[in-house]
């Protein structure tokens, strides 16, 4: 996990948000009814912008807006399974499975299995978002990796146009959303392009990047998280599965209706973070200080009011 900035206090959340409410009532800018109100009355959203650019409010305001007007134009939040069709589902190059040692989800990039110039580009691109929109609300925010399986690829799997797609999304419209980008066996004729990927990432961002093989994978994801072919014990092959409420239904669309779970009345418990090394323990950090919780799903089993 690389260094962390300032916590923002709650007066420098408040700040950012009064700063952006204020914007979208007078801009005649039209946003997803849906992200606005995210914007304002979500805290740990707003945290995210401000952790991203280091609590440099002028920074963190530029990109909340540019935010919003991109999820409008892309439509986000009405992206589901049936957006996108079924033939970049089957073949599972992109999918998520399993956890880093940080506790965070991971996102596989199967690189073999895609081509380059064969796929619609604006598909594409979609059906990336929705992997990101259901990793946003499965995660709650969280960190995620991105996990880049490099076995076997070659030139013609290599498509930079979109790794410089996804890399965008974090860097511009995901805040504080990526842990790591995993490089796993990659051969070494493709070590230029990897190069070239470095310098679209901030200075600070490129420390993120980890060019691993089977014997030092293991430092950032456990052997029985990692799968057989990758040096690990799971033997996960891969099937779509669908997305999940908080409730453990299936969602064949992809949408969630959160409407079902909300937290007990008076529960102080925040969403946790994710914590180098300690994937049963997070650190949830606030304006009062640092707090030490169970891992989500305790924190769930114990704080959800289901009615």
């Amino acid at each position: 996990m690389s260094s962390m900035p300032p916590e923002p206090t709650k007066a420098e959340i408040n700040q950012l948000r009064t700063a952006a409410v204020q914007k979208i009532d007078t801009e005649g800018v039209t946003y997803d009814p849906q992200d606005v109100k995210r914007i304002r009355s979500d805290d740990k959203y707003i945290r995210r912008f401000l952790m991203h650019h280091d609590n440099d409010q002028k920074l963190a305001l530029e990109m909340v807006m540019d935010t919003l007007k991109w999820r409008y134009e892309n439509q986000c939040n009405a992206i589901t399974k049936e957006s996108v069709p079924d033939d970049f589902f089957v073949k599972g190059a992109m999918y998520i499975h399993n956890r880093d040692r940080d506790g965070c989800k991971m996102l596989i990039f199967v690189v073999r299995l895609h081509q380059k110039g064969v796929l619609d580009m604006d598909l594409l691109n979609k059906f990336f978002i929705y992997w990101l929109e259901r990793l946003e609300r499965e995660e709650k925010g969280e960190w995620i990796t991105v996990f880049f399986d490099m076995c076997e690829t070659g030139m013609k799997n290599m498509d930079m146009e979109f790794i410089q797609y996804m890399i965008n999304l974090f860097k511009n419209y995901y805040p504080w959303f990526l842990n790591y980008i995993v490089v796993f066996e990659m051969p070494w004729l493709l070590s230029a392009m990897w190069k070239i990927i470095k310098t679209w990432l901030p200075p600070k961002s490129v420390e993120k990047i980890k060019f691993v093989d089977k014997k030092s994978l293991k430092d950032f994801v456990d052997p029985d998280q990692c799968l057989i072919n990758w040096g690990g014990t799971d033997n996960y092959e891969y099937k779509f599965e669908p997305e999940v409420t908080p409730l453990d239904e299936p969602v064949l669309n992809g949408d969630v209706d959160f409407r079902k779970v909300h937290f007990a009345e008076g529960s102080s418990l925040p969403p946790a973070s994710p914590l180098k090394g300690k994937s049963k323990v997070r650190q949830a950090a606030s304006a009062n200080g640092s707090q030490f919780y169970f891992d989500s799903v305790i924190v769930g089993l114990l704080s959800l009011d289901i009615y």
